[in-house]
């Protein structure tokens, strides 16, 4: 759950998280890396003396400044596409949820009950997970969700559960959530309008 005043990420509700938040640490580490690095070599050029002999070339130093970036690309594109994959390939679901996102509201399904989730209030908004029916899923299952919307572009936004899918209307996009037992409040990430702030979805893992 998300509260005021928090300056890291929300407590994980799956391993796709987790292994997001593992990337983000090894891109914050290379980019410190290289900050220092830049700052120390330009500190040293600008106090230290010029070197009186003229040098045209150095091997070492066009082997270094050619291979070191590689392996830093390298060290990041690869947990990237690893963790692309992670969110794109479905197999064997243990169910789908179908949700059509409206302004501003969520509609979803499954076992062909349909329901909407939105705001019991509208006009007196106190607390925005204070939801008036919320999406039940099993934990520990990978459960399917395809999500399309019927007006406007919505995206549907979990970070508990590092979820972001975007809500194209004539098109219906995937993904996948598979997290551990909790409550995760997201909202719409994508501006739909004026009830934008007012449309945030709760899902329940039992």
């Amino acid at each position: 759950m998300p509260f005021w005043g928090s300056g890291a990420f929300q407590n994980f509700g799956s391993g796709i998280m987790s292994f997001l938040e593992t990337l983000h640490d090894l891109v914050m580490i290379w980019l410190v890396v290289i900050l220092m690095t830049v700052f120390l070599v330009g500190a040293g050029v600008f106090f230290f003396k010029k070197n009186t002999i003229l040098s045209l070339d150095s091997l070492s130093l066009e082997v270094i400044w050619s291979c070191l970036p590689m392996v830093i690309l390298a060290s990041i594109a690869f947990p990237s596409l690893l963790l692309l994959s992670k969110q794109e390939t479905i197999s064997k679901p243990f169910f789908t949820l179908k949700m059509i996102s409206n302004q501003w509201s969520w509609v979803s399904e499954y076992d062909n009950n349909s329901f909407y989730d939105h705001l019991l209030d509208f006009d007196e908004i106190e607390i925005l997970s204070n939801l008036e029916t919320p999406v039940f899923l099993p934990s520990e299952k990978v459960v399917r969700v395809l999500l399309s919307s019927s007006d406007v572009l919505h995206s549907l936004g979990l970070p508990g559960l590092g979820v972001k899918l975007d809500s194209v209307p004539g098109r219906m996009n995937s993904t996948i959530i598979d997290g551990s037992p909790g409550m995760c409040v997201g909202s719409c990430f994508e501006l739909c309008g004026t009830g934008h702030s007012a449309m945030p979805i709760s899902f329940i893992l039992f």
